[in-house]
C-alpha cells in the first residue's frame, strides 16, 4: 500500500518533541507501512533516525508485532554491518517507534538501478559485508528472511571513526529491516504466514515458495546469491510477467548460468553464485561463512576498511568450499 496525503498529516511536524527527549528535524523516507523521519537528540545534540507506524497500518493485525519483532531481532546484533537500534519508545497516541543510528548514504537497489552491472570486485565487496551481518545473526538464531537491495544500506566508512586517508574502495554496507525476521524460540511466528509478511518474490529462496514458517539459514544464503547474481548479471535469475508465474520458476526452473550473461565473471565466482542458488539447501553452502570464503578472493583488499569485519568472521574458515580453489585474481579492474 502507498502513503496517502492524510497518512503524512500525521506524521509529526518538525519542532515536535517526542517521548521529551527527539526534537522532529524532517521526513528521510516514506514507505508503505511507515515513515522514517530525522529527529535531534536534546540532550546528547545528536541526530538520530526515527521509525515510527502509520496511522493507517497500525490497525492491520500484525503491522506492531512486526515492528516490535524487528525492534527486538535487530537490537540484538552488535555488527558495523547492522543498522544500529538506539532506543524504542512510543508516541502519545500509542505508536510505536525505534531510534536508530542516522546514517547518510542511499539504498543498493539505488545504486544498481543508477549503474546497472556492477565491477566483479566491488560486488562481491557488498556481498561479504552482508555475509559477515548475517554471520552475526545466524549464531544468535535470527534469520533474515526478506534480504534484498533495498534492505541494504550503503555509506561511508569514514562516518563511523575511519580516518580519510584511509578511505575505502567499497562503501560500507549496512543489513537492515529485520520486520519479517524469524528468531529462534519465538513463539509468536502466525505473524509471518500473512500475505504482508511473505518476503519480496524476486529473492525468495524455494523452500520459502513452498512454507514461509519452515526455513532456516539457508534460506538468507539464497537471497544473497540472487542479489549477487542481479548486481554482477544487471538482472535477477529468475524474472516473470506474473508474482505466481515467478514463485513457479522459482521452485522449478533452473537460472541461467551467470557467465552466459556476464562472461569475465571468474569461474569459481560464477560456482559459487550457482550454488548459493542450488534449489535443495543441503547443496548450497552449509552456512554464510563458507559462501563469504568461497567469494572472498574475488572481493576488496583486506586493507579495505570495509572489510574489517569480513577479515574477523573469516578467520580459520577455509576457501576450498567443494571447488577448486582459485588463485587471487588480478587487481585490474572491469567495468561493465
Amino acid at each position: 500500500m502507498s502513503v496517502t496525503e492524510p497518512d503524512l498529516a500525521e506524521v509529526p511536524a518538525p519542532g515536535t518533541i517526542l517521548a521529551g527527549k527527539y526534537e522532529v528535524v524532517g521526513v528521510l523516507g516514506k514507505g508503505g507501512m511507515g515513515v522514517v523521519i530525522e529527529a535531534r537528540h536534546l540532550r546528547l545534540n545528536q541526530n538520530v533516525a526515527l521509525k515510527l507506524l502509520l496511522p493507517s497500518v497500525r490497525a492491520m493485525g500484525d503491522t506492531v508485532v512486526r515492528f516490535e519483532r524487528e525492534a527486538r531481532a535487530a537490537a540484538r546484533l552488535q555488527s558495523p554491518h547492522v543498522v544500529r537500534i538506539l532506543d524504542v519508545d512510543a508516541l502519545d497516541d500509542g505508536r510505536p517507534f525505534m531510534v536508530m543510528e542516522r546514517l547518510r548514504g542511499h539504498e543498493l537497489e539505488a545504486e544498481m538501478k543508477a549503474r546497472g552491472p556492477l565491477p566483479v570486485e566491488e560486488a562481491v565487496g557488498y556481498i561479504l559485508q552482508a555475509c559477515a551481518a548475517m554471520a552475526v545473526a545466524h549464531r544468535m538464531g535470527i534469520v533474515h528472511r526478506d534480504l534484498k537491495p533495498s534492505n541494504f544500506f550503503l555509506t561511508d566508512v569514514d562516518e563511523h571513526g575511519t580516518s580519510s586517508s584511509a578511505k575505502p574502495k567499497t562503501k560500507m554496507l549496512k543489513v537492515f529491516d529485520f520486520g519479517i525476521s524469524k528468531l529462534a524460540g519465538d513463539v509468536a511466528t502466525s505473524v509471518t504466514a500473512t500475505t504482508s509478511a511473505f518476503g519480496t518474490p524476486l529473492y525468495m529462496s524455494p523452500e520459502q515458495v513452498r512454507s514461509v514458517k519452515h526455513v532456516d539459514a539457508r534460506t538468507d544464503i539464497w537471497s544473497l546469491g540472487v542479489i549477487l547474481y542481479e548486481m554482477l548479471a544487471g538482472t535477477p535469475p529468475f524474472k516473470e510477467p506474473s508474482a505466481t508465474a515467478l514463485l513457479v520458476a522459482i521452485a522449478t526452473d533452473p537460472p541461467v548460468p551467470i557467465q552466459k550473461l556476464r562472461p569475465d565473471v571468474p569461474a569459481p565466482l560464477a560456482s559459487a553464485v550457482m550454488r548459493a542458488l542450488e534449489k535443495d539447501p543441503d547443496v548450497r553452502f552449509a552456512d554464510v561463512r563458507e559462501l563469504a570464503a568461497a567469494i572472498r578472493p574475488f572481493g576488496p583488499p583486506a586493507d579495505d576498511p570495509a572489510m574489517a569485519a569480513v577479515s574477523a568472521e573469516l578467520a580459520g574458515v577455509s576457501g576450498d568450499i567443494g571447488s577448486t580453489p582459485a588463485a587471487r585474481p588480478s587487481r585490474r579492474r572491469t567495468v561493465a
